[in-house]
C-alpha cells in the first residue's frame, strides 16, 4: 500500500466559499410616491463597491440586486444606500443609508453557502444633501 492508495477518502483541501445573495425593495418619497431613477448601492463589509453592487429603481420604484459568487462574509450588518442622482427629474430627495442584518444562508452544501434573499425598503425625505448643494454650503461675504 502506498500513500496514494487512500487518496479517494481524503478531504478536498481546495475550493472557495460562494453563495447566492439578493436584496430587493422599493423606494418612495415621504409623500408615498414611488421614485424612479434612484441609485441603490450595497457596500460589503470590506467597504468596496463593484458594478454588481449598484442598480437604479425602475418606474415602479422597485430595485433588485443579485449577487452570485464569492460571498463568504459573515458580518452581522451590511450597508445599503439610496441616493437621488437624476438631477431633480422626480423632485429632490436626500440620500438615506440603512444598515441591516442579512438573513441566514439556506440550502448550502460544501463550499456553497446557499441563498439569502433580503428586502430593504426606503422612504426618502425631500431636500438636497448639504454636500451637494449648488452654492457649496459656504457662507457669503456681505461686503
Amino acid at each position: 500500500m502506498t500513500s496514494c492508495d487512500d487518496i479517494v477518502s481524503a478531504a478536498a483541501e481546495y475550493g472557495t466559499p460562494h453563495a447566492d445573495f439578493s436584496v430587493s425593495g422599493k423606494v418612495v418619497g415621504e409623500e408615498g410616491r414611488l421614485l424612479k431613477g434612484i441609485r441603490v448601492v450595497l457596500t460589503n463589509p470590506g467597504g468596496y463597491q463593484s458594478a454588481a453592487d449598484t442598480t437604479y429603481t425602475a418606474s415602479d420604484g422597485k430595485y433588485m440586486l443579485d449577487y452570485h459568487g464569492i460571498f463568504p462574509f459573515h458580518d452581522p450588518t451590511l450597508t445599503i444606500e439610496a441616493a437621488d442622482v437624476d438631477g431633480g427629474e422626480n423632485g429632490q430627495y436626500k440620500k438615506k443609508v440603512v444598515k441591516f442584518a442579512p438573513k441566514p444562508f439556506n440550502g448550502g452544501d460544501g463550499w456553497y453557502e446557499g441563498e439569502s434573499h433580503n428586502t430593504v425598503d426606503f422612504k426618502l425625505t425631500a431636500g438636497v444633501d448639504e454636500d451637494e448643494s449648488e452654492d457649496g454650503g459656504g457662507e457669503t461675504d456681505p461686503d
